[in-house]
């Protein structure tokens, strides 16, 4: 059994700009990634000769995923859905970040 050295130190969280930074980072690149999906859901559609990058061989390919009846939702596409909702969750972050900032000067 390891010994646990217990400090009498309160443990102090990061500052806020840390958390907002990591999340900004990991919605910018869901952003970033359902922009590309979209384009390549569009490209699909309207070019036959269209082939992106993850269509790997017939197992592993994205292009097959995009041209299924369940990449469609409501008449919209999935990777749509996804910019609305990465924005959605951009818009929240800037939120937050403006609450927090009044709390500082406050």
């Amino acid at each position: 059994m390891k010994n646990i050295i217990k400090s009498d130190r309160p443990i102090e969280p990061l500052p806020f700009y840390v958390y907002t930074g990591i999340v900004a980072t990991l919605i910018l690149a869901g952003l970033f990634t359902s922009i590309y999906l979209s384009i390549s859901h569009y490209r699909v559609y309207t070019d036959m000769s269209y082939k992106s990058f993850c269509a790997l061989s017939k197992a592993i390919n994205c292009d097959t995923v995009s041209q299924s009846p369940y990449s469609i939702l409501l008449n919209i596409p999935l990777p749509i859905w996804g910019v609305m909702g990465y924005l959605f969750l951009m818009g929240l972050l800037v939120f937050s970040f403006k609450k927090e900032i009044s709390k500082i000067y406050s």
